[in-house]
Order: structure tokens, then C-alpha cells, then sequence
């Protein structure tokens, strides 16, 4: 059979309607604007751009080409008669400016237009490839779930990532746009979209579920066809990538996923990602703030996930923390003290003693950091205290350690120096940036659990940067 090569620029005006043009080529009816080329290789954004502009002649400077779809399709060929098996390789062109099409050619006297996705469904003057198209890629679309698991202190724990389409916390998606396999796109999320640029990814393709989801893009229920993905990081040794001619290369180790901005969960905050680790059974909870409509795919997932918990011994470390905090013109600082034995910036705080309950260690701490008699000592800024658990390596054995964690967060007033009792302690205003920036590189000056504590209560925030589109 014969075989065409297609790149088609997808144009939805303020209305979200679809621009389509005459095209004498494809059996003589209205159809995207699309060019045909000679190999995969030739298959680019740029491509499709040159396609609206070729069949409107006008300039689009500053479009935004991004990829939408990949579909194959086979029909009798408009110029040849012959049957022709064609892979079309969509691509959404979001142009600078809106386009006024008084000002666009005409295709052999036909005029240029934007139609809705019920008119393009309708009308009898479209190519035969053309409604096929529209209903494939606004009614369907093709996600692939990469899932990335870890033991938990009882079950496996999963990660989850902030979507903006999807309005909550889900697992890293991207969509399957191109005519790559499953697992080289699950391998593309965990590199370009999570990050992780410090090992490999092996991938295990599961296997795959439907759900029907409301799309903010395209207005209208959507059909996602999610493939399940089980990955496991392998951490070997390197900063990034990129081949080395350094011979022999480390030894591949399981990446660490409880190091606390570790490799992995840096490369996250580097990407400006807001996550978290969720046990497998409390997918559905209401803390998680996941999509309600991707409960079925939770709900399927959770029967892919192999069942994984930590030893039942792990040594507990707990530890109580006063968060002492002043609003400035800059944002909200945090007075942390130099610890000489870390050589580190670490919060107010002290750990429990071996036959101290946590209560005695907080009451320990008020009372040796902090002169509680003075009268200008707020009361707690969140009213009750706020208690922690987490896991992760100590600082100091490097074992992997459960903590428990009794914060308080304080607001001084006056003069900081009058109201702590050991004023030759080297203490320091630490900001958010400086805490964010410490945290994801290897600096070491500041306390990972400074970071941890703050983004646990939700005082570390991460502004996404621009990622992948999911919807």
C-alpha cells in the first residue's frame, strides 16, 4: 500500500473553533492545513506552522507550535486514486496574534474559515480524512501513567505531581503524541518533565484503563485511554546524561527515593513541581486533593503496584522544633542557628533524649533556647502545635531513620536577641530562596530537614514552571 507522511497545524480561534482551508491536494474539500513529507525526520513544529502560513499566505511570527497527536488513517489518495495508508503528525499552532482571515488568500476561490467541532462533524465539503481527524483528537486522547513507587512505614507509597488541567494531584502524565512506544514516553516523562538527570529509568508497561474526563482545552468529555507504567530509578553516579569518556563508569545503585532532596526529589524542585508520596491505599483521600474523576484510574493502579514496606525496626528519632518566624519586606524569614558540629544552618530545636517523651523535649527546648518569661513572647501563630513524621537517612550514620517531629511556630516581636537565652549562638535569618536554593544543590549549608519541615506544613512553596500539557 502506498504511504504518505503528513504534518497537519492544528488553529483554534477565541471561540474554539478549528481553522480550515481549501486544499485542492486531498480529494478537493476543506481539511486542516497539513504539508506531506518525504521521511519521519522531516516531521517538525516548524513544518506545521509553514502549513498555515503556506495556505493562508500570511506571516505568523511568534507562533507557538506544540505536538498534539499522532494517528494513522487510510483512504483513497485525492490526487492518485490510489489507497494510501497516511500518518499524520498533528501539531497545535497557537498564533501570536489573532488571525484575521479577510486578510488570507483564496484556495482556487474558496475562502478560509473557522468552524466548531459539531459544524466540522456536519458538513459534506470536507475531506474524507478530516472528520476522522477532529473526532479522533478532541474525543479521544492517549495518556501514559508513569508510576513511581517506594516502600512505605506499612505499604508502597506512590509519587504524585500537581496537574493545572486536571485541578489536583495525580501521577506523572504526559500524552502519547508521536508514534514512539509506551516506554520511551514513560522514559521522556521522567527525564524532560520530572527531571531526573542523575541515573536511569528501567520501565515495566503494565497495562492500561479508559476513563472519560472533562478538558478545559477543548471544552467537552473527553475519552483518555491511560497506559500504566511501573518505573525504577537507577542512580550511577553522574550529574546528567550526557555520555563520558571516563572508563569504567559507577556501579548502577536503586536510587535512593528516601533521601530527603535527594537526587531525585531535587531534580523535582528544580522543575518547579509540587508533589508528594502518597501510601497506595489512600489514593482516594480527600488530604491527597486528587481529580474525584481519576478515581478509576487510581482504583486500577493500585491493583499494578507491587505491595513494598519498610523493616518494622526502623530506629525512631524524634525531635522538637520552634519555627521562629518574621514577616519582612522580602517575604516571610526564618531564624535558624549555626550547629558547629554539622558545620550546617539547622532550626531552633532539640533532639528527644533516649528516655524523653516528645512533650519533655519540646518543654526542654522552650525553656533552654528560648527566655518563655519574657512578656513581648507571642502565643503559638497556628494556635496548637503542629506534629511531623517522616523518613529519611540521619545526617549522621546515614541510616535511614523514622522521625517524628513537634513544631511550633513562633512570631518575635522586638528584639529578637532579648528573648533567646544563649545570644553567643551564631543565629541567622534564613530565607525561602536561600532554604529552596540550598535544598537543590549540594551547598550544604543549611539543614535538608529545614526544608523538609517547611514544605511539609506548606511554607515552602514552588511556583511550576511551564510543563507538559496534559489536556
Amino acid at each position: 500500500m502506498r504511504k504518505k507522511i503528513v504534518v497537519a497545524g492544528i488553529v483554534r480561534d477565541h471561540l474554539n473553533r478549528f481553522l480550515i482551508t481549501w486544499n485542492p491536494k486531498w480529494d478537493k474539500g476543506y481539511s486542516f492545513p497539513m504539508n506531506d513529507v518525504e521521511t519521519r525526520d522531516d516531521v517538525t513544529p516548524a513544518e506545521a506552522v509553514k502549513a498555515v502560513v503556506d495556505d493562508l499566505d500570511i506571516q505568523l511570527p511568534g507562533a507557538k507550535p506544540t505536538e498534539l497527536e499522532f494517528m494513522v488513517d487510510a483512504g483513497k489518495s485525492g490526487s492518485t486514486d490510489e489507497l494510501t495508508s497516511y500518518d499524520f503528525h498533528l501539531y497545535e499552532v497557537k498564533p501570536k496574534e489573532a488571525i484575521d482571515l479577510s486578510r488570507a488568500k483564496l484556495n482556487l476561490g474558496k475562502a478560509s474559515m473557522f468552524l466548531s467541532y459539531q459544524e466540522l462533524l456536519s458538513r459534506t465539503d470536507l475531506t474524507w480524512a478530516t472528520p476522522n481527524l477532529v473526532r479522533e483528537f478532541v474525543e479521544y486522547s492517549e495518556l501514559v501513567l508513569t508510576v513511581i513507587h517506594r516502600p512505605g512505614l506499612k505499604e508502597t507509597e506512590v509519587l504524585l505531581v500537581w496537574h493545572e488541567p486536571f485541578g489536583g494531584y495525580f501521577f506523572p502524565a504526559q500524552r502519547c503524541t508521536s508514534d514512539i512506544v509506551i516506554e520511551a514516553v514513560a522514559r521522556k516523562t521522567i527525564r524532560d518533565d520530572l527531571n531526573y538527570r542523575s541515573g536511569y529509568a528501567a520501565i515495566s508497561r503494565v497495562g492500561e484503563t479508559v476513563i472519560t474526563l472533562y478538558s478545559k482545552t477543548f471544552e467537552m468529555e473527553r475519552n483518555y485511554t491511560m497506559h500504566v507504567c511501573l518505573a525504577s530509578l537507577f542512580h550511577d553516579g553522574r550529574d546528567d546524561w550526557k555520555d563520558r569518556d571516563d572508563s569504567p563508569y559507577p556501579v548502577p545503585e536503586t536510587e535512593d527515593l528516601h533521601v530527603i532532596f535527594g537526587h531525585f526529589e531535587k531534580g523535582l524542585i528544580r522543575r518547579g513541581k509540587r508533589f508528594r508520596w502518597v501510601p497506595i491505599s489512600q489514593l482516594r483521600s480527600s488530604w491527597v486533593g486528587a481529580p474525584e474523576k481519576m478515581e478509576p484510574a487510581a482504583i486500577y493502579v493500585s491493583t499494578m503496584v507491587p505491595e513494598m514496606s519498610l523493616p518494622d525496626n526502623l530506629p525512631v528519632e524524634k525531635m522538637a522544633v520552634a519555627l521562629i518566624q518574621r514577616e519582612t519586606s522580602a517575604g516571610v524569614e526564618f531564624l535558624g542557628y549555626w550547629d558547629n558540629t554539622g558545620r550546617m544552618f539547622k532550626l531552633i530545636g532539640e533532639e528527644c533524649g533516649d528516655r524523653e517523651t516528645l512533650e519533655e523535649c519540646h518543654s526542654r527546648m522552650m525553656n533552654g533556647f528560648l527566655d518563655t518569661g519574657k512578656s513581648e513572647l507571642p502565643e503559638n501563630i497556628d494556635g496548637n502545635d503542629v506534629y511531623l513524621e517522616f523518613v529519611s537517612r540521619s545526617l549522621g550514620d546515614k541510616q535511614l531513620r523514622r522521625y517524628k517531629v513537634r513544631v511550633s511556630r513562633l512570631g518575635l516581636s522586638g528584639d529578637v536577641k532579648s528573648q533567646i537565652r544563649n545570644a553567643n549562638v551564631k543565629f541567622r535569618w534564613l530565607t525561602k530562596p536561600e532554604i529552596l536554593a540550598d535544598c537543590t544543590s549540594d551547598s550544604g549549608r543549611i539543614c535538608s530537614h529545614v526544608g523538609t519541615i517547611l514544605y511539609e506544613l506548606g511554607l515552602l512553596t514552588i511556583d511550576p514552571e511551564e510543563g507538559t500539557q496534559y489536556s
